[in-house]
This record gives C-alpha cells, sequence and structure tokens, in this order.
C-alpha cells in the first residue's frame, strides 16, 4: 500500500546572499578574494578606487573590503566617499605594516571597522568578514525598526491629536447642552413647586400625585446637570473656591441631617466621630463631598446597615474616611470608580431611586469627591477587602489652605 502521508515540517527558507564588494589593483588579489567569498556572499570586483565608485553609485554593499595602497586614491579615501553615500556599509581595510598610523586615524575616525594585514590568512579575513556582515545586518535591522518606530510614533501623535480635538467637541458639547438644559429644566421645576404650593388652587389625588412624581423627576434632572458641569470646572481646572474657615465636624452634620428622612426609610444610621478641626477651605464644595460620600455609601447598602464617618488630624491635615458595610469593591476597581460614570455592579441591577440599595445616579459622584478634594490639595482613594466585605472611602484634607503652583 503506497503511503500517501505529506510532511508538514516546516522548511527553512534559506536566508539570501549578501552583497560584498572588493577593491584591489592587483588582480590576483582580487580573483583570491573572489574565490574566498564566493560560497556565501554575492562578491563583485574593482580593480581601482574609481572602478569602485562607479559601482557604489548603482548600488549598497553590506561590506567593502579594499586595500590601503592604489594608485591615484588610497583605501581610507575611498571609504571617506563610501562613507558619505552609506553610512551603514561596514569598511575592512587590508594594509601592510607600514601604514598603521594612518590606519589608527582611520580608524579613529570612523572611516574603518577592521584592518587586515598582509599577508592574512584565509581563516582570519573570513571571520573578519562574517562578523562584519553579521554586524551590517544587525544595524540595518535596528535602524529599520528605528524607522517603523517614528512612522508609530507619528501615526500615534497624529491620533492623540485628534483625540484631543474629539475631547474638546465633547467638552463644548456638554458645556452648551448642560447650561441650555438647566434652564427650561429650572423653569419646570419652579412651576410644578408652584403648582405643589397649592398657589393657585387646589389639586385632586391623583392629580397632586403626578406632579410630585413630576418634580422629582425634574429635581433628578436638575441634579445630573450640575453634577456634569462641577466635572467639566474640575477637568478644565475652573473650579473657583471660596475659601473660609469651619468647623469640619459641623459641616458633616449639617449634611447628614439633610439625609435624616432617606436614613429613616432605609432604617440606615450613620454614626459620626469626626472631631471638633477648623479647617480653611471651600464650604459649600466640601459639602458636596460629604452629600456625596453618604449617598454613594447608603447606595450600596443594604437596608439597616450602619455608615461611619470618623475624622481625625494627622499631622496638618485632616483624615476623612466613610465606612460602609456593603457590596465591596473588587480590587481591580478600587481606582476605576473614581472615574467618570463609572458604576458598581451590574448596571442593570440598579434602580431608579437614587437613595435605594443600588440606587440610579450620574456615576460623577466619587469623580466629584477626588476632583474636589484634589483641588483643595487633598488626595482621595478608596479600601475594600473584596465582594460584600464593605468599602472605605479616605479623604485627606490640608488644614491650611495654600494655592497651588501656577504652570508656566
Amino acid at each position: 500500500m503506497t503511503d500517501l502521508s505529506v510532511n508538514t515540517a516546516p522548511v527553512d527558507i534559506p536566508k539570501p546572499m549578501q552583497d560584498i564588494l572588493v577593491v584591489d589593483d592587483e588582480i590576483d588579489n582580487l580573483d583570491l578574494l573572489k574565490r574566498t567569498f564566493r560560497r556565501e556572499y554575492n562578491v563583485f570586483t574593482a580593480n581601482s578606487a574609481a572602478e569602485a565608485l562607479k559601482l557604489l553609485e548603482t548600488k549598497e554593499f553590506a561590506v567593502i573590503v579594499s586595500d590601503q595602497r592604489m594608485p591615484e586614491m588610497t583605501g581610507v579615501e575611498l571609504f571617506q566617499r563610501a562613507r558619505e553615500k552609506y553610512p551603514h556599509t561596514i569598511r575592512i581595510l587590508l594594509t601592510g605594516y607600514t601604514d598603521i598610523n594612518a590606519l589608527v586615524d582611520a580608524i579613529n575616525m570612523g572611516h574603518v571597522y577592521r584592518y587586515v594585514t598582509k599577508p592574512w590568512s584565509r581563516e582570519e579575513i573570513v571571520m573578519t568578514v562574517r562578523r562584519a556582515v553579521e554586524h551590517y545586518e544587525t544595524t540595518k535591522y535596528n535602524f529599520r525598526l528605528l524607522d517603523e518606530l517614528k512612522i508609530k510614533n507619528a501615526e500615534l501623535e497624529r491620533s492623540y491629536e485628534e483625540l484631543k480635538r474629539l475631547d474638546k467637541l465633547k467638552t463644548r458639547f456638554m458645556v452648551i447642552s448642560s447650561h441650555e438644559l438647566r434652564t427650561p429644566a429650572s423653569i419646570i421645576s419652579g412651576n410644578l413647586e408652584l403648582l405643589l404650593s397649592g398657589a393657585i388652587g387646589d389639586m385632586q389625588g391623583d392629580q397632586k400625585e403626578i406632579v410630585e412624581n413630576a418634580y422629582k423627576g425634574t429635581t433628578r434632572l436638575i441634579d445630573l446637570i450640575e453634577d456634569v458641569l462641577a466635572v467639566l470646572r474640575i477637568d478644565a481646572l475652573q473650579l473657583k473656591l471660596d475659601i473660609t474657615e469651619f468647623n469640619i465636624r459641623e459641616l458633616a452634620d449639617e449634611v447628614t441631617a439633610d439625609f435624616k428622612l432617606f436614613l429613616q426609610e432605609r432604617k440606615q444610621i450613620v454614626h459620626s466621630t469626626l472631631q471638633d478641626v477648623r479647617i480653611e477651605g471651600d464650604r459649600n464644595r466640601l459639602a458636596q463631598v460629604f452629600m456625596n460620600l453618604i449617598s454613594n455609601a447608603m447606595k450600596y447598602s443594604k437596608d439597616g446597615q450602619t455608615i461611619e464617618l470618623r475624622g481625625f488630624v494627622e499631622h496638618d491635615n485632616v483624615h476623612i474616611i466613610c465606612k460602609d458595610q456593603g457590596i465591596g469593591i473588587p480590587k481591580e476597581e478600587l481606582e476605576k470608580i473614581f472615574e467618570k460614570f463609572y458604576q458598581l455592579g451590574d448596571a442593570d441591577q440598579h434602580r431608579t431611586s437614587k437613595h435605594k440599595f443600588l440606587g440610579g445616579g450620574s456615576g460623577l459622584g466619587l469623580t466629584i469627591i477626588r476632583g474636589t478634594v484634589e483641588q483643595h490639595n487633598g488626595r482621595t482613594w478608596a479600601e475594600s477587602a473584596g465582594k460584600d466585605q464593605g468599602a472605605q472611602i479616605h479623604v485627606v484634607l490640608p488644614i491650611h489652605h495654600t494655592q497651588p503652583p501656577v504652570e508656566s
């Protein structure tokens, strides 16, 4: 039975032979060198420097092997001319002992890679040329990689500039859209509030419920618009701070009191042990930090759980920690949670109510916290032991506010 199996082993493709140029005014030497190298390389010969220069007008050689003493032009002078056109070509000089001083100068000037003294041994010149060809191939490969890298860098630079342009357009669109939305949303909210006040007449039960739902929805829309504008100001370093001195514990207590009804609804408790510390900062901006800290902890904690709010002096800073007993944060997401619009957990599981378990939101709360704290020359980070192990958001603020250095 005939064996029709096919050998699928990879076949080594032979590497193309490199071109080398041998220059000598003695025909016997040319013939000898050509016979020495013809099995490994494509050997071109020239009987004079002028003939060699004509060949160099047509192609680049990996290696030039030239005699030093030739009529009209020395080997070193030939190499100087060759180097101007082909700087990567490797140059090997054949010389006698009487030319050593000139040879040392040529080597120092970079015109000669190696020299071989006459009479040479076959083993010596073969090994010298072989190493020269390897050096040429490595150099050409490295420069080709460098050229490719320059092209890639140029492409990346163009892409980066395009991304910056698109980011500016996106920011401009968000600024215009937010400002344009804020005005009609405020008008709608104001009119709904007027209806609910009864100033223009009483409403029936169903009517009042519909207006209340509309008012709540409009309020959430305004909150979202304000969050977006705050983030845009932070990104543009345009968050203006009104610096005053105030008690950080009193501020935290005021903000916590604003959550009283929502905390009662969720059967949650905010246990505060903040120290009485007077700091310098923007009171309204830092109130927003506390609002987002508590809102975030409520959202990711189940009903009936306790939220801890601690604060203490640490060197010249006040260190604030908001700790919950909620769903926790995977290690790989501890930094991601501060990114714009990032939300923990499955988005499909989130609810529309902002204060319910896994309640909805803009995904900008922690972004605003970090941006506002950094504008105060502070820092923010998150810690968690993992899923269902709760989380801690750390905020460190300097007690005394200093203006950041102006970038030149």
